[in-house]
């Protein structure tokens, strides 16, 4: 990049800066890294605990509705939670994703499904 300087009488001129001659072209490194108070931290949440009784359901009908969903899946368990996801934006707004998340009270039903 450069930088605009002027000269009294010269008019204004481009002069290289040393600075920022590849500002465009930088990447992390440990050096370029800006001071952080320790109230306020930029780096990655703290890891939250995985639920063991947690079911990932995918590739689902889009006909699929939460009612029809929690009939299914209440079969095998008591279901604690489960999170049923929709477009949020777009063409689809409103539409089911495709996928769902289960969670049982009781781990065991993950492991034994009664077919």
């Amino acid at each position: 990049m450069a930088t605009l300087s002027e000269t009294p009488g010269a008019g204004p001129s481009t002069t290289p800066s040393s600075s920022n001659t590849n500002a465009h072209l930088s990447y992390y490194t440990p050096e370029t890294q800006r001071s952080v108070s320790p109230a306020v931290s930029n780096g990655p949440a703290p890891a939250r605990e995985l639920s063991k009784n947690r079911l990932y359901v995918g590739n689902l009908h889009p006909s699929v509705d939460e009612y029809t969903f929690v009939q299914l899946f209440k079969k095998f368990g008591t279901i604690s939670k489960f999170d049923f996801l929709f477009h949020k934006s777009g063409p689809s707004k409103g539409k089911p994703r495709g996928y769902a998340f289960v969670e049982y009270k009781d781990k065991e039903v993950l492991f034994f499904p009664e077919l």
